[in-house]
């Protein structure tokens, strides 16, 4: 199994075995789909039997992914965050309130540009861009320069999702019993790693949710996905929904990490932004 652009070596085997296939990582049984129609008809139309994830012990339920949209099995967790996120971002003109936001943003990219002459850092540059802008929707909050503690807590967290989620990266996820061996225990010293990259994932989901929290009582807070969603509600449950809902889809725009496919991502949201920006060029 590769372990980069694995979507090359898929193609490559789904013209030679078909668009469905299945493969075995350790123990672990991989469907891998080659077509959209397969796709759509397996995790859309069929989506209660097929559109779970599969567990991950360490990663999901030790990290504490598994709250979150990206682990989260099909369920009324799931579901309840997928319906916050439709609310609020899930037409055209529900995202208008953000458009401001995305403009400010889009700015501040565009003259930190200009200002670094022709040669500028564009991978670091759109870096901020992904992360300012996914923040901003978020939680309000306007990254403060390249050392921002919230941004670096979002790469430090999914740094530690990527190498936990790797297969075979840890015996526990073949043997979910060894999450039980106490971390004193000899050959533990990953129990005690975890417990310290568990404690980095609280943090990317608490810090911004606490300060948006605190802009709100102060009235201060600028539109976004967590105001929108905390406004109003007075139940400590559904506000630890909100809260994961919002460092999903604060994790998942935030983090290029600079790679290529993190860049294509973040320049495909730059061309939905021309539209924004189109009165602010002349």
């Amino acid at each position: 199994m590769p372990t980069t652009y694995q979507w090359i070596t898929f193609a490559d085997w789904g013209e030679r075995w078909g668009d469905i296939m299945s493969v075995t990582l350790l123990g672990q049984p991989v469907v891998i789909l080659n077509s959209s129609k397969h796709a759509s008809d397996m995790l859309d139309k069929k989506s209660s039997i097929y559109s779970s994830r599969a567990r991950v012990p360490v990663g999901g339920d030790m990290l504490g992914w598994s709250r979150t949209m990206i682990l989260a099995p099909y369920g009324d967790r799931l579901r309840g965050m997928r319906k916050m996120l439709m609310r609020i971002l899930g037409s055209r003109k529900s995202v208008e309130r953000f458009h401001t936001l995305i403009e400010s943003e889009a700015r501040k990219f565009l003259l930190a540009l200009q200002s670094q002459g022709h040669s500028p850092p564009l991978a670091r540059e759109l870096h901020r861009l992904a992360a300012g802008i996914i923040v901003k929707i978020s939680y309000g909050y306007s990254v403060q320069g390249d050392d921002d503690p919230i941004v670096k807590a979002v790469d430090d967290a999914m740094a530690y999702f990527a190498k936990a989620t790797a297969p075979g990266a840890f015996l526990a996820d073949l043997f979910p019993t060894l999450c039980h061996v106490p971390s004193w225990f000899p050959g533990a010293q990953w129990k005690r790693e975890v417990v310290q990259q568990s404690k980095v994932f609280d943090g990317m989901a608490d810090i911004p949710f606490e300060w948006v929290k605190g802009q709100m009582k102060a009235g201060t807070a600028l539109p976004s996905f967590a105001s929108a969603l905390l406004t109003g509600n007075n139940d400590p449950t559904k506000e630890e929904l909100i809260k994961m809902a919002s460092a999903s889809l604060y994790a998942g725009g935030a983090d290029t990490r600079g790679s290529v496919p993190g860049i294509q991502q973040v320049l495909c949201t730059g061309l939905g932004l021309l539209g924004v920006l189109e009165g602010w060029w002349g």
